[in-house]
């Protein structure tokens, strides 16, 4: 995935720690931009994918709220650390408000610069290439959850990339 040039401006214009929440359904492509941005910036990470094994083996339902929990705490070790990279980026699937706003308010209260990043993509594309095995019901209900940004507050800066 190309990394868009308004996702660079930001980023390279940001004096302050920027925060990147990256939001969308499984395989649309945030953990491929998350490498990306890697590659071109060097990045702090938090994503509850790493709370697992690198092969989802240990991957279990129930585990969830522990596997959120143990993400939000090391983001905001993260932000809290001077030595910490100047981008931070949460590569979870974020498809609500709810789910977001811990992370846009702690990047607020500690004077990092937040954005929501958008990643767009036809959910029957991603639903084939996804890689966690979520089942097409599940699938489609984390579509129909990330398309309402109604929620969204107003003054959160949202960029749309695909």
């Amino acid at each position: 995935m190309k990394i868009d040039e308004r996702l660079v401006d930001f980023i390279e214009s940001t004096a302050s720690k920027a925060v990147l929440i990256l939001s969308g359904i499984p395989g649309s492509g945030k953990s491929t931009l998350a490498r990306g941005l890697e590659e071109r910036y060097g990045i702090e990470y938090a994503s509850v994918d790493a709370y697992f094994k690198p092969d989802y083996s240990d991957f279990a339902p129930e585990r969830l709220p522990e596997a959120h929990q143990w993400c939000l705490m090391s983001y905001l070790s993260a932000l809290q650390d001077p030595k910490a990279g100047r981008i931070i980026v949460v590569d979870n699937t974020n498809t609500t408000a709810v789910e977001i706003a811990p992370y846009y308010a702690l990047a607020e209260a500690l004077g990092a610069t937040p954005l929501i990043v958008r990643v767009d993509c036809d959910p029957a594309v991603a639903f084939a290439r996804q890689t966690h095995g979520v089942p097409l019901r599940a699938h489609e209900a984390m579509w129909e959850r990330w398309s309402d940004t109604s929620a969204y507050a107003p003054w959160w800066k949202v960029l749309v990339v695909s």
